[in-house]
């Protein structure tokens, strides 16, 4: 209940949002266990990048993929690995992007509401950080 509270003041406060800027965020699989067998995951590997949103500006995504020994693999005759990814990592970016969902949602807004061209969007994502 308190995040819920704490999320409208500082949301709009543009100086706190900024002070969040190239920080890093860590993200693993919020269930520790596998779904099979309810053995405890280890991680597999941890990927990082850089991402992009309208609020904080650029940060670091660490994301780390989990496993189970005993469940290793999709199917048998197959050579992919079952992995467990966190499902706060995915409600900030979409897998194989950099850019947050908030800014894509932005970009549309822009672009179909107030029938900027690209060109226009660009100029106004790089006013909105110079301040």
């Amino acid at each position: 209940m308190e995040e819920l509270r704490l999320r409208p003041i500082f949301l709009n406060n543009k100086s706190y949002c900024r002070s969040l800027a190239n920080t890093v965020v860590r993200a693993y699989p919020e269930d520790r266990h596998c779904t099979f067998c309810g053995l405890p995951t280890k991680i597999l590997k941890t990927s990082k990048k850089t991402c992009y949103s309208f609020i904080i500006g650029k940060f670091t995504l660490i994301e780390g993929y989990a496993y189970c020994e005993e469940h290793k693999r999709a199917a048998i005759d197959s050579n992919e690995i079952l992995k467990y990814r966190s499902l706060f990592a995915t409600e900030i970016v979409e897998k194989g992007y950099k850019v947050t969902l908030d800014l894509m949602v932005k970009i549309g807004v822009l672009r179909y509401l107030h029938y900027r061209q690209l060109e226009e969007i660009k100029v106004f994502l790089k006013l909105q950080y110079l301040d």
